[in-house]
């Protein structure tokens, strides 16, 4: 009984080991997670000022594909009348080069209150040094560069 069960054991040990060294012989299920360059990746912060006040934002960019929503943009600050506006905006991927990613148009996700949000222009992506990166319209209208929030 002994004998059996020693034999027993050592085919289940050869056969675990035998499935084991096949799997990792295999290729990858998946391939790589999306398209982005590291170095675009995470959370980058901003603000800009008018006679209204300071105007905070926060922009995250995540890894994905074209047409992948990958920028989540939330801009807080003051109103004219004195109240505060909070928006989120998401943009999807349009390419990526190799000295630029350019994103659609952005989309309001959410707005308070939803008069204070319009949806914005496509964009266009370079970094500007090791820790900033600049967001600029296509059409060059507007430009605001960002500081990666540690």
């Amino acid at each position: 009984m002994a004998t059996a069960a020693a034999v027993v054991a050592v085919a289940f040990g050869a056969y675990v080991h035998h499935e084991g060294s096949r799997v990792e012989e295999q290729p990858p299920a998946h391939g790589p997670t999306g398209v982005l360059p590291e170095k675009y990746l995470g959370t980058w912060k901003s603000s800009l000022k008018n006679a209204d006040g300071s105007h905070a934002r926060t922009m995250v960019i995540r890894q994905g594909y074209v047409d992948d929503k990958v920028m989540t943009l939330t801009a807080v600050g003051p109103r004219k009348d004195g109240a505060k506006y909070r928006c989120v905006f998401e943009a999807r991927l349009d390419s990526v080069t190799s000295g630029a990613v350019r994103l659609g148009s952005s989309a309001v996700a959410s707005g308070k209150p939803p008069s204070a949000c319009t949806a914005g222009k496509p964009s266009t992506l370079t970094l500007v040094g090791e820790d900033k990166l600049r967001r600029a319209d296509r059409d060059g209208a507007g430009k605001l560069t960002y500081d990666r929030s540690r």
